[in-house]
């Protein structure tokens, strides 16, 4: 979706026009290009932040880009062929992984219901989530209460691909996702069809390079005990910014279970 199909005012979408869509731009270069006095400059760009469309960054009086995720630089060893289309195959695991997601791998955490929200997020329309790469199958928002520790919003994503269709990709996917979660994983199914296992070692070892969680499943995906378990995602925590940002371009039912824990 282009950023004129987005809800801005004028100069909200002025401001946005002046921002390249690759790359980041200083605010004093910004400010000047607009020709806008400091106080106007700064309201209109932090509403912008705030809506989740741009990204603060560094340099001398800040920076601010497109809110883009970056693609990992190891993404430039899979050609666009490579990525497949979704088939009908992987979105019947959708249903089975959040079954298992809700009922065991929760427990698994220490999650108890109320402390977390699942959504599938795969297939929601046309709605601006930020660009190629950026939209995961699942995602698990969780809020775990502690006796000792502050309580905090984590997020967990979960790329969902089959045997058939799966390959290094997957795993520069959800490396993409990571930079607006805590966790992401990948998950495998369907494996008991084809023999993909130097595919899935190759993988897997790609996947302890960049912290990204493995689960492979031989069976029904809507049994846990089929569920192994190969890498533990390892805990990122995402910059506050980009992950607002994840929040605001979200559906207004996770909006609403985050304002809830927040408050």
């Amino acid at each position: 979706m282009s950023d004129s199909a987005q809800d801005f005012t004028a100069e909200e979408a002025n401001l946005l026009s002046n921002v390249p869509p690759q790359g980041a731009i200083g605010n004093s270069t910004l400010k000047k290009l607009l020709g806008w006095e400091e106080d106007k400059y700064w309201a209109v760009r932090n509403s912008l932040v705030d809506k989740g469309v741009l990204i603060r960054g560094r340099g001398k009086s800040g920076s601010v880009r497109k809110f883009i995720p970056d693609v990992a630089a190891n993404t430039n060893k899979v050609s666009k062929d490579a990525v497949k289309p979704r088939k009908d195959d992987e979105i019947s695991l959708y249903k089975p992984v959040l079954s298992v997601i809700e009922k065991s791998w929760s427990q698994d955490l220490g999650l108890e219901q109320g402390d977390f929200y699942v959504e599938n997020t795969a297939v929601q329309g046309r709605r601006f989530t930020g660009g190629k790469w950026t939209r995961p199958d699942i995602v698990v928002v969780s809020n775990k209460e502690y006796e000792f520790v502050k309580s905090s919003i984590e997020v967990t994503t979960f790329e969902i691909k089959t045997a058939s269709g799966f390959d290094l990709t997957a795993i520069y996917e959800a490396l993409s996702h990571k930079r607006s979660a805590h966790r992401s994983y990948v998950l495998v199914g369907n494996t008991e069809k084809i023999d993909i296992e130097d595919v899935l070692e190759e993988a897997e070892d790609e996947a302890l390079k960049h912290g990204i969680g493995f689960i492979v499943v031989d069976g029904d995906a809507g049994d846990f005990e089929n569920w192994d378990i190969r890498l533990e995602a390892k805990m990122h925590v995402p910059e506050s910014d980009r992950l607002n940002a994840f929040f605001q371009n979200s559906s207004e039912s996770m909006k609403s279970w985050v304002r809830r824990k927040k408050g």
